[in-house]
């Protein structure tokens, strides 16, 4: 008896209620997210006024997801991902909604609300562990194939959809509201998905048999491993993933000093600072349209590809020296070709591994970007405050190292045969028209 699942594959359909019913759920928690971010980014600096303090807790953050992330895809690959996803929302919600009543009904205990932030967002990365290479190995199993790109680009979509509003009106919500206003309502859009994302009714998967405890640690072990031995293995597919994780620790160093930027270097305030954040979200909005429209097919898709991260580095090397509404204009490109190459690698990696290893894959290229990227924040806090903040330097040197980057990686065979072999298989598994 063919399921509804198989049904819906065969069809081809892209909005079945299984990925709309994801897809809404993230964009909710996405938009709750965004808004929180700011809160808590303005929150530290005016209590603290410390970027090493901002920078250390994204290296913490950093080095529990890059301890984690290899057990979360092993546990993303044997047990439910929709239960992951779901759970893993209701369990975020409801801590964040615990440090919102702390801030709320204690304002003066300032030490005890910056330890609990930390724990909770120690709290946050152990979910994130599993939940987000569970959100991006379970579209393959929601939508055909062929629709897989399209799907990555709505995914991506709906991020940049709660970027520009959420971070467009956080700033000025966040002077209306306040910090624990603002995380109470990103501890309800965290809750409501939850509920949205224990309806989705993905295809059955063989559950693991029962083992003893020593058993399921050695399995745990062996899952792991298998999952780094298949990167390891495919050298256009490792090249590509060091290549991201050096990028991703670039471009941290301007995430960390971004509200210093905005307050300190450009003379506005947090408004502003959402005005540019929103910029950089429409463009990420555009990069998603691009690539969910466009047929990047063969070499058209290498050169997207590496067209996007030469336009990227460029742009993060202007931020350094330009005016506000300079700024303004070169977030959106920026945007655009982060959005963009955002979904040709995920959807490279998602077509190009098994569907039994897609989830540890998934955590091992999380891991690897953030066994990188907590040095680079720890580092960014504290040699922005030994330079006097000299922010244009730094955010120009990030955009020359980016672009060497992108310049060896134009020049590595393994990764442009790899951008290329992708679209073989995916023309192979579409399904004949009857």
């Amino acid at each position: 008896m063919i399921s509804t699942q198989q049904r819906v594959v065969a069809q081809g359909r892209l909005w079945n209620r299984n990925f709309l019913l994801l897809w809404s759920g993230q964009l909710v928690s996405q938009f709750g997210t965004q808004a929180y971010s700011i809160a808590i980014l303005f929150w530290l600096k005016d209590m603290t006024g410390s970027a090493t303090l901002i920078g250390t807790l994204l290296m913490v953050v950093g080095i529990v997801s890059a301890a984690l992330g290899p057990f979360g895809g092993a546990i993303v690959d044997r047990y439910s991902r929709r239960d992951i996803i779901a759970l893993s929302d209701l369990i975020g919600g409801l801590a964040i909604l615990s440090l919102a009543a702390l801030i709320f009904l204690f304002p003066e205990a300032t030490t005890l609300s910056l330890i609990w932030l930390f724990v909770i967002s120690i709290l946050l990365t152990i979910l994130g562990a599993a939940f987000e290479p569970a959100i991006t190995a379970i579209i393959p199993d929601l939508v055909p194939t062929p629709r897989v790109q399209a799907a990555n680009s709505f995914m991506e979509i709906a991020l940049r959809i709660a970027t520009f509003v959420g971070q467009g009106l956080g700033g000025l919500l966040l002077g209306i509201l306040g910090a624990p206003l603002m995380m109470v309502i990103n501890a309800g859009s965290f809750l409501l998905a939850a509920g949205g994302e224990a309806l989705i009714t993905p295809p059955p998967r063989a559950t693991p048999p029962r083992q003893a405890w020593r058993q399921q640690v050695r399995s745990f072990l062996t899952d792991t491993l298998e999952g780094f031995r298949y990167i390891w293995q495919h050298s256009g597919l490792r090249a590509l993933a060091l290549a991201s994780a050096i990028s991703g620790a670039l471009v941290m160093p301007i995430l960390v000093l971004m509200p210093f930027y905005v307050e300190d270097y450009l003379g506005r305030g947090a408004d502003w600072y959402g005005y540019l954040v929103a910029a950089y979200g429409f463009g990420g909005l555009l990069g998603a349209l691009i690539a969910g429209v466009l047929p990047l097919n063969g070499w058209k898709r290498a050169v997207f590809a590496i067209g996007a991260m030469v336009v990227e580095a460029v742009g993060y090397m202007a931020l350094g020296y330009a005016s506000p509404f300079l700024v303004l204009a070169c977030a959106p490109v920026i945007g655009a070709t982060g959005g963009l190459l955002s979904i040709i690698v995920v959807t490279l990696v998602q077509l190009s591994t098994p569907a039994d290893l897609r989830g540890r894959v998934f955590a091992m290229l999380g891991t690897l970007a953030a066994s990188i990227s907590p040095l680079a924040a720890g580092l960014t806090g504290v040699i922005a405050d030994l330079t006097g903040q000299n922010i244009p330097v730094i955010f120009l040197g990030c955009g020359v190292l980016l672009l060497i980057v992108a310049v060896v990686v134009a020049f590595n065979s393994d990764v442009r045969r790899l951008l290329v072999q992708i679209i073989e298989q995916e023309t192979d598994a579409i399904p004949a028209r009857p």
